[in-house]
């Protein structure tokens, strides 16, 4: 009865600082349990749905897609490149700087740039660089300026969340900009794989470029493609 007529009686930027801190709080707590986390430990699925409640983006990749990259980069080399930016850089950053790997994660929002380099230097991962770009237009399609990358790197993995669904030509930039950046038999993570837009990508992809792919997730489907 008093916890409810205090929370009543207290302003509304009170309550949404108060919110915030807990949030910041339990966010704080589920890292710190990742992080202790061995390199051949399976991240468990409690813990990630956890991490992306407390992160607190609807859009946000899911559990199942960030358990197949973080598990998995044992099985893959060389240097990783995010498309896109968020809670995914975070923790694959953290595995990255476990097996001695670097990421670089491609962000045209300066805002969003921001908060994301801001948990990297909370938590201590500074593997992960965030490299802020503009989308610029290659024709039919848009894609991230690829000059922000240092010249000689070569990426083994590629996360492919970005940039926005509503972006001309969608993810499909990704093979014609980035494609000569990969090592051979690179291997690409692309979100959101049940939208019809991201199944014509990948038809089209795998037409130009070849490779072989599957799709998985049962909540939120993904693609993994293999290049050959």
């Amino acid at each position: 009865m008093l916890l409810t007529l205090t929370r009543r009686l207290l302003p509304t930027s009170t309550k949404q600082f108060l919110r915030e801190r807990w949030r910041n709080y339990q966010f704080n707590r589920c890292m710190r349990q990742f992080s202790e986390l061995r390199h051949t430990e399976p991240a468990p699925k409690q813990l990630l749905d956890e991490l992306v409640k407390w992160w607190g983006n609807e859009w946000s990749a899911r559990s199942e897609y960030l358990s197949a990259i973080i598990d998995q980069l044992r099985e893959t080399t060389g240097p990783v490149l995010e498309c896109g930016s968020g809670l995914s850089t975070l923790l694959i950053g953290k595995r990255c700087q476990q097996l001695g790997r670097e990421l670089w994660a491609l962000e045209h929002h300066p805002g969003w740039a921001h908060r994301v380099e801001k948990a990297l230097h909370d938590h201590h991962v500074p593997c992960a660089r965030i490299c802020l770009t503009s989308l610029i237009s290659h024709g039919e399609f848009e894609w991230y300026d690829p000059q922000v990358l240092p010249v000689g790197l070569q990426f083994g993995v590629v996360v492919c969340d970005g940039p926005p669904a509503n972006t001309q030509g969608g993810r499909y930039g990704l093979l014609p900009v980035i494609g000569e950046l990969l090592l051979p038999q690179s291997r690409i993570y692309l979100d959101d794989a049940a939208r019809s837009e991201e199944q014509e990508i990948l038809q089209r992809w795998q037409s130009e470029y070849g490779g072989n792919c599957r799709i998985e997730g049962l909540s939120k489907p993904y693609a993994i493609l293999d290049l050959t």
